[in-house]
């Protein structure tokens, strides 16, 4: 009897010690941001037309984007179905880094380079951003960054 007792207690001692540990890992997080395309070229989104490739059939799912990995990402965690984007790259990326509208950090074009212009020249965008890469490292996260993001040189990530 006694010896019962001491198992359930080890065992609810080590299973309070998993809960815990297990409560306080921080998530893993990875967002995959692709400009220039469209959500009916990925197969997640359960579009049954995609783009036409020159001379091609856009019934012909050998010109389906074939993505396995992304696949499986979506059926595993979670994913974006609905979003917004600015018409031309540098912007649209500048709504994800900053999480603001276009006509919010009023980035324009390519060549702006992280300034937004206001009246009175021009703010940093990833400076005067509530939210950012910076915050997820303070925080004790780990971020990785790859691809194009066209910050300016004060960009402290």
């Amino acid at each position: 009897m006694k010896l019962e007792i001491v198992r359930s207690a080890i065992f609810g001692f080590f299973l309070v010690i998993v809960q815990q540990s297990i409560a306080q890992e921080k998530p893993n997080i990875i967002l995959l941001y692709a400009d220039d395309i469209s959500a009916r070229e990925l197969p997640i989104y359960g579009s049954s037309v995609w783009s036409l490739p020159k001379g091609g059939d856009t019934s012909d799912m050998q010109y389906r984007a074939q993505t396995p990995v992304l696949n499986h990402l979506a059926e595993e965690g979670i994913y974006v179905k609905t979003a917004w984007a600015a018409t031309i790259c540098s912007p649209s990326r500048a709504m994800m880094m900053t999480g603001r509208y276009a006509h919010q950090h009023k980035w324009w074009h390519n060549s702006d380079k992280g300034k937004a212009p206001d009246q009175k020249g021009s703010w940093n965008l990833y400076d005067s951003s509530a939210y950012t890469l910076e915050d997820i490292a303070n925080k004790g996260g780990v971020c990785y960054l790859l691809g194009r993001q066209n910050p300016n040189e004060n960009f402290r990530f």
